[in-house]
């Protein structure tokens, strides 16, 4: 990607693990560009505070389970589900990430 978009300034990956590849690869090409994640895991949480990674956003695993399940039981109790679940996240930085790490 950053090959064939050299003036990208930013990525946003769908997980830690992406967005991990992403910062190597950027590494690799002496690129500084912001790199976003999702699922605070901790070597994300540790490349935030590093600087290495713009920020990354820390999903309620236990409200998906959960509301997935209820989402099911609807569904097969011949319920009417939403299309669409809006839920709280928290978009963690270099500003707030001491309250992720553990």
């Amino acid at each position: 990607m950053l090959l064939r978009f050299p003036d990208a300034e930013a990525i946003l990956c769908l997980n830690d693990e992406m967005a991990m590849g992403a910062l190597a690869a950027a590494s690799s090409m002496n690129r500084r560009i912001k790199i976003t994640g999702m699922d605070a895991n901790p070597d994300a949480l540790k490349a935030v505070a590093e600087g290495k990674i713009f920020m990354t956003i820390a999903l309620p695993p236990y409200d998906i389970g959960r509301i997935g399940v209820q989402f099911a039981r609807d569904v097969l109790a011949g319920k009417q589900v939403p299309g669409t679940k809006i839920m709280d996240v928290n978009f963690v930085t270099e500003k707030n990430v001491g309250q992720f790490r553990k």
